[in-house]
C-alpha cells in the first residue's frame, strides 16, 4: 500500500519522462472542430484549491459551475436533488452553448464526525458522477473531453460515470 504522487506510478512502471504535451497534441487543429468539454474538480486540499483559483482567473471562456456542498449535508434529500439539478442544467446550458464547463466543489470543508464526513463526501462524489452522466447522455451536450481532478474524484469518475473497467498507464 502506497500514499503518494503521480509520479510512483511511473516509476514502478518503469515508464520514462516524457516532455508535457504540446498545445497541439491538446485540440483539434481546426478551430470549427473544437467542442467544449467538461473538468471536474472534486478535491478542495489546498493545492487544488489553488489550482483552481487559477484556472477560474486565467481562463475567463470557461463556464465555473461550483456544486455546494452544504445541500448534501444535511438529511432533506430535495435539497440535494435540488443542487444536483442546477448543476446539471447549468454544465449542458454551457456546453450547448459551445462553453467548456469547470464543474467544483465547494471549498468549504464539512466538518463532521467520521462516519456522518465519509457520508456526505460519498453523497457529494455520488452527484458529481450523476452529472457527468447526465451531460454524456445528452447527444447534444456531451463534452468532446473530460479532466476530473482529486484522487477520489478522478476514479469515480472514471470508473463509476464513465463505467471504465480497465485502464493502461502510458
Amino acid at each position: 500500500l502506497y500514499r503518494s504522487a503521480g509520479a510512483l506510478v511511473a516509476a514502478r512502471a518503469g515508464i520514462p519522462p516524457r516532455p508535457l504535451l504540446e498545445p497541439s497534441e491538446l485540440a483539434p487543429v481546426s478551430s470549427a472542430a473544437r467542442r467544449p468539454g467538461l473538468v471536474v474538480v472534486g478535491s478542495y486540499v489546498g493545492k487544488s484549491s489553488d489550482q483552481l483559483a487559477v484556472l477560474l482567473r486565467d481562463c475567463s471562456w470557461l463556464t465555473p459551475v461550483e456544486l455546494a456542498v452544504t445541500a448534501f449535508a444535511g438529511e432533506d434529500a430535495a435539497v440535494a436533488s435540488a443542487e444536483q439539478a442546477r448543476a446539471l442544467t447549468a454544465v449542458k446550458s454551457s456546453l450547448l452553448q459551445g462553453s467548456s464547463a469547470v464543474l467544483f466543489t465547494s471549498r468549504a470543508v464539512i466538518q463532521d464526525d467520521g462516519a456522518g464526513g465519509l457520508h456526505i463526501g460519498k453523497r457529494v462524489t455520488d452527484a458529481l458522477c450523476a452529472i457527468v452522466q447526465g451531460a454524456l447522455g445528452d447527444p447534444a451536450a456531451a463534452p468532446s473531453f473530460l479532466v476530473a481532478k482529486g484522487g477520489i474524484t478522478s476514479n469515480d469518475i472514471a470508473v463509476r460515470a464513465l463505467g471504465v473497467k480497465r485502464a493502461e498507464v502510458l
